[in-house]
């Protein structure tokens, strides 16, 4: 599991907020870390400073990338 901290430490990484599928919004409460160009790490925050993992996966098709490169970027 410690590429999932490499992962979210990595300043090249590019961050989104979340999205709510259920309430068709943005999720302030997860972050979205898109690293290496297509390996994507979702956690929720429980405050700032715990978070629990959600999921890893490789982006295999550009329609998510481009979809999750749509979202409001983490700041």
């Amino acid at each position: 599991m410690d590429w999932i901290a490499a992962a979210l430490q990595d300043s090249a990484s590019e961050r989104y907020f979340g999205w709510d599928n259920t309430r068709k919004r943005v999720d302030r409460t997860r972050r979205v870390t898109v690293v290496m160009g297509d390996y994507v790490v979702i956690i929720a925050l429980k405050n700032s400073n715990e978070a629990w993992f959600v999921t890893a996966f490789v982006a295999d098709s550009g329609r998510t990338l481009n979809l999750l490169r749509k979202g409001p970027v983490w700041v």
